[in-house]
């Protein structure tokens, strides 16, 4: 109730000119709309935040047991049992960087592409611009990559890994990993409204990803006849950018950015789409 009543009078607000109704905008009003109540998307990431350590006894700290309970597992079987190599950095920060991304990827994909069912009864009831609900997820996420990351530094501060000057480009690098993300996000989120395969097929395909990219093992593991694939692979070019960012590894090739081309125009043109049907999700859903 106080979730409705915040977005209800939100809504009815008249000094910012903010009121959604399902009367078609350009895309810059859009944008605007978007940018201006940037708040109803906090609120949604913080009751998606309080939902889910709702009745649990650890808390926000079972975030950091299961990200300590997937870095080990996956440190004892490809670390020691396939004896996988990573240079100068210690396989387990290589590793670490490598989930941290792929967790905060699938996440984005997975529950982003199911924003729009789940909150159906919203959607019904009140008139706010819907990208706000897959956008949310993105928020919540970077709670995730934080958790990821104190664990990461503590890693690094065990096993002496200095920080360089690379590590000014972090942020940069996260909003890539977040693009990344929501340009699929955007997409299955919404066509799963019509066609409910997407979001059960997702997971799979996302599954099945984490073995073509780069995650607990090197890129250089691969064929060099097979880098062609790889660069076109946005998720890998992320990859290489985190862990030169935070570890000064090697610098990324440059024909990474090849991957981030469908990147940007999935993810403006899912905004386009949403702009499109913005009025008719309402009936759909």
């Amino acid at each position: 109730m106080l979730f409705l009543h915040f977005l209800i009078e939100r809504m009815k607000e008249k000094n910012n000119h903010i009121i959604y109704d399902s009367t078609p905008v350009s895309f810059t009003c859009y944008i605007r709309n978007l940018v201006s109540d940037f708040r109803i998307i906090v609120f949604f990431a913080r009751i998606e935040l309080k939902s889910r350590y709702a009745q649990t006894l650890l808390g926000p700290l079972l975030s950091y047991v299961q990200a300590f309970v997937s870095i080990i597992v996956f440190t004892l079987f490809f670390g020691h049992l396939l004896h996988i190599t990573t240079g100068e950095v210690p396989y387990i920060i290589f590793c670490s960087i490598g989930l941290m991304a792929w967790y905060n990827f699938s996440y984005l994909t997975g529950f982003g592409g199911m924003a729009l069912l789940n909150a159906q009864h919203l959607i019904r009831k009140l008139a706010f611009p819907k990208i706000a609900l897959p956008m949310s997820k993105a928020l919540v996420s970077l709670f995730e990559l934080m958790v990821w990351f104190s664990i990461i530094i503590v890693l690094m501060i065990f096993y002496q890994i200095p920080v360089t000057v690379n590590i000014l480009m972090l942020p940069l690098i996260v909003v890539m990993l977040l693009v990344t993300g929501l340009s699929i996000t955007f997409w299955v989120s919404a066509l799963s409204i019509r066609y409910r395969d997407f979001f059960q097929i997702i997971p799979y395909i996302i599954g099945f990803g984490m073995f073509v990219t780069p995650v607990f093992y090197p890129g250089t593991m691969i064929p060099e006849e097979y880098n062609f694939f790889l660069y076109f692979n946005p998720m890998a070019g992320v990859l290489e950018c985190l862990r030169w960012s935070i570890t000064n590894s090697a610098v990324p090739n440059i024909r990474y950015l090849l991957g981030f081309i469908p990147v940007l125009i999935l993810f403006i043109s899912g905004i386009v789409y949403f702009k499109k049907i913005e009025h008719k999700i309402a009936d759909l859903i």
